[in-house]
């Protein structure tokens, strides 16, 4: 790039205000194919007419229980009661029509995006170079491939609102680093931010470390007013953690407070972000058995791990607060990449990296800022890097989001890329079986089951789904042996048993069927589906009506649809 064509554009950028219009400028060329995107996955578990959202009654209630808008076949141990507040609040305006679910996530995406340049404006030493670096950071954490899952899946929002409280919260501390008579407005209201935040996503134990560490590089004696705050926010913690545990026993609040249990989990989890850093350009959206995720994280490395490795080591050292600052970035990439998470295969989901890319945007704007004040070029460097990189993934971004359109476009990526894999094949054959495709249905559902399977749940979800097929074929041998292969499975085995009763049942084998059905034991947490299976077993096979009423009653007390059978028995005279 000539010369003049480097002055210019770093003139423009170096105007916040032309640096912020760029950003959101960007932010809809990325995501954009948010304007047309289905609610699929768990959206579908939360926004339906028959759930608790339906109901404006609902929202005391969010602040008493955990994820009350989910059905009682997924039960979340997690207590955000502002996501399930929202969610109330939308519905109301526009029902199960998708568009203000994404609008709401996009914006809210954008304003994390703007506040994140305007925060690295406040930490970036005085400098012409210093809005550059703040659009690149900003640009890293915004625009990245990885972030799609959080902006076009309305049900991975409490990153995104954790992390919008977060900011506020990191702005109205920032302002007490000045000299203001609304000090304690703004202590208030800095609190306030981290308690929304907490009650948004559990990720916001991290931020009262992360602030403090950040501000303090402001200021080497902070005001009184800021002590305060942070004293005040860590009682906030204290009291949020003892109420989580309290709102139903959650093994993943106690596990927060277990410092050894945090160590090991962070060094495991940073263990595999190096390595998917050095990965090659890698936009998988699935990884080993889970799905859903989409990487990318290979830009990320291009312009951090490397630049971190060269500067940090090799010559930042000699402006200490650009290296405390890259310092803090990373480590609040590790932190919240990592604090809340149990391990295992969900630890991989791109959701739960998106406050931590706002650390590798720190970290970079951090390095980029010491690049350019180390050198005479140093503004043309500015000018052609962090773009150059933007641009890419800008497009790899919008490639991506036309994966997240559809439950059809997300799980055909997934298949492409990993053809074995059992939730994308389960979520494809549901789509057939919907259309009366059945044949198609068998096959997507029959794909992942080829050769030895370990007892899991997707493995139960594909059996239960195959033997129901086989049944609707008039294959009733076959959907009764699928289903005793599921029953071998223990959270299927009441379902699979009942179901596979109902199989020979329907095919005059009533013998059978009474042995499939002595094998029940009610466990006290079966799901409706399991209740209302075995009312109806009750009713038409055994002729026992009390029993039938019985189970019919445990079916509606977990949300299960009225059934007009059932439903008489229970209005007769007699009963």
């Amino acid at each position: 790039m000539r010369s003049g064509s480097s002055s210019q554009i770093v003139e423009k950028l170096a105007n916040p205000r032309t640096a912020a219009l760029l950003l959101l400028a960007l932010l809809f060329v990325a995501f954009w194919p948010f304007t047309f995107a289905e609610l699929f996955w768990d959206d579908n578990l939360v926004i339906r007419p028959d759930g608790p959202i339906a109901d404006l009654a609902t929202l005391p209630k969010a602040f008493f229980a955990r994820c009350i808008l989910f059905s009682d076949a997924y039960q979340y141990p997690y207590y955000r009661p502002l996501i399930d507040i929202l969610f109330i609040l939308e519905y109301a305006v526009a029902g199960v029509h998708p568009f203000l679910y994404h609008l709401t996530n996009f914006v809210l995406h954008a304003a994390n995006t703007l506040m994140l340049f305007r925060l690295l404006l406040i930490l970036l030493p005085e400098a012409s170079q210093r809005s550059i670096a703040a659009f690149a950071g900003a640009a890293l954490f915004a625009l990245h491939p990885i972030q799609c899952e959080s902006v076009l899946w309305p049900a991975a929002r409490p990153a995104v609102l954790g992390w919008f409280f977060m900011m506020l919260g990191f702005h109205a501390f920032a302002k007490l680093f000045q000299p203001s008579k609304f000090a304690p407005l703004l202590a208030f209201a800095a609190v306030g931010c981290f308690v929304a935040s907490l009650l948004s996503k559990e990720i916001a134990v991290a931020v009262p470390l992360i602030a403090c560490m950040l501000f303090l590089m402001k200021s080497q004696r902070p005001p009184r007013s800021a002590i305060f705050t942070a004293v005040a926010g860590v009682f906030a913690l204290v009291v949020y953690l003892v109420l989580n545990s309290a709102i139903g026993s959650s093994a993943q609040s106690l596990g927060m407070l277990s410092i050894t249990t945090l160590i090991g989990r962070g060094i495991k989890l940073m263990g595999f972000y190096v390595w998917l850093l050095l990965w090659p350009l890698n936009l998988n959206p699935s990884y080993g058995p889970q799905v859903g995720q989409a990487a990318g994280f290979t830009v990320a490395g291009v312009m951090f791990l490397l630049p971190v490795a060269v500067v940090v080591f090799v010559g930042l050292f000699r402006r200490t607060r650009l290296a405390l600052l890259a310092a803090v970035g990373i480590l609040f990439f590790v932190g919240s990449s990592s604090l809340p998470l149990l391990g295992g295969q969900f630890t991989l989901a791109d959701r739960y990296t998106y406050q931590g890319m706002a650390g590798l945007g720190i970290a970079a704007a951090a390095v980029l800022a010491a690049l350019g004040a180390r050198t005479q070029s140093g503004a043309r460097i500015l000018a052609v890097l962090p773009l150059g990189v933007v641009v890419v993934i800008t497009l790899l971004s919008l490639r991506q989001s036309l994966y997240w359109i559809s439950s059809e476009s997300l799980w055909t990526r997934v298949v492409e890329l990993e053809p074995t894999n059992r939730n994308a094949h389960m979520y494809l054959g549901g789509i057939e079986e919907r259309r009366g495709k059945l044949k198609e249905a068998e096959a997507h559902f029959a794909a992942p089951l080829v050769g030895p399977q370990p007892p899991s749940e997707a493995v139960g979800n594909n059996l239960m789904a195959l033997a129901r097929v086989q049944f609707a074929l008039g294959r009733n041998d076959e959907a009764v042996a699928t289903y005793r292969d599921a029953s071998q499975i223990p959270l299927f085995r009441n379902d699979a048993m009942l179901r596979a009763a109902i199989v020979e049942f329907s095919r005059g084998n009533r013998d059978a069927a009474q042995s499939l059905l002595r094998q029940f034991s009610d466990g006290g947490n079966e799901t409706r589906n399991v209740y209302l299976n075995r009312a109806l077993l009750a009713l038409r096979m055994e002729k026992d009506t009390a029993a039938a009423l019985q189970w019919y009653r445990k079916a509606r007390e977990k949300g299960a649809p009225p059934n007009a059978d059932l439903e008489a028995l229970a209005q007769a005279p007699s009963n």
